[in-house]
């Protein structure tokens, strides 16, 4: 197991972690569970053969990752609720 593989697996869980504990410190628990929840998007990256490549477009390519799905994935960006 590569370095840049362990580096890609892991840094989309310490950031978010980080970006809670720095910014949201009263709100921790939710924040964590609100920014993790952005990962569910990656998920479809393990029904792909390899998984990482690192020189494959991921937008086309995974089944989440579809230009037709930006209209749906665009209005919950909007949403300011907190």
């Amino acid at each position: 197991m590569s370095g840049a593989f362990l580096l890609h697996m892991v840094l989309p869980v310490v950031v978010p972690l980080a970006i809670a504990w720095l910014f949201y410190q009263s709100i921790f628990k939710r924040a964590t569970w609100l920014l993790l929840a952005g990962i569910l998007i990656d998920f479809d990256h393990l029904l792909a053969n390899p998984i990482v490549d690192p020189n494959r477009c991921s937008v086309g390519y995974h089944l989440l990752h579809q230009y037709w799905l930006i209209p749906v994935y665009g209005p919950g960006r909007t949403h300011q609720k907190f």
